[in-house]
């Protein structure tokens, strides 16, 4: 499967992984059922689609520090389910901080901070440098 593929899976499970932890946060004990079913599938998926992503970009190998950062914050959004389940008074509050969880993802899926450029600068050796050709002179037109 393709870059682009993972990535719209990517991103397309955290759309519902947010909007299923937001109606977990705001709906009866009774009615949550079907939307932790939700929250966990697009866990899941979310996981599977940033390891593809990770193998189509070649960080398998290696495996960069910016991916341990999306790990936890994966856990971390996993994990709220539960939080709320045994405090629901905290629904607003782990929203909220959801959302600077989804934010500082989105950072560093974007940035990769401690990478290296992904295009390096190219080492060009001093004979094949282009040497300055000297301004063109006027002649003076007779």
């Amino acid at each position: 499967m393709s870059y682009q593929f993972y990535k719209v899976l990517h991103v397309a499970s955290l759309f519902l992984l947010f909007t299923s932890l937001a109606a977990i946060a705001f709906s009866a004990a009774d009615k949550r059922k079907p939307w932790a079913a939700l929250h966990g599938i697009a866990t899941l998926v979310a996981f599977v689609a940033g390891f593809g992503l990770l193998a189509k970009i070649g960080a398998m190998k290696a495996f960069p520090s910016w991916a341990v950062v999306k790990i936890v914050i994966w856990l971390a959004l996993g994990a709220m389910p539960v939080i709320l389940r045994k405090k629901p008074g905290m629904a607003l509050q782990l929203l909220l901080a959801s959302v600077l969880l989804g934010a500082v993802g989105s950072y560093t899926a974007v940035n990769k901070p401690g990478q290296q450029a992904a295009v390096e600068e190219v080492q060009v050796a001093p004979s094949e440098m282009p040497t300055e050709t000297p301004p063109a002179t006027e002649t003076p037109a007779n």
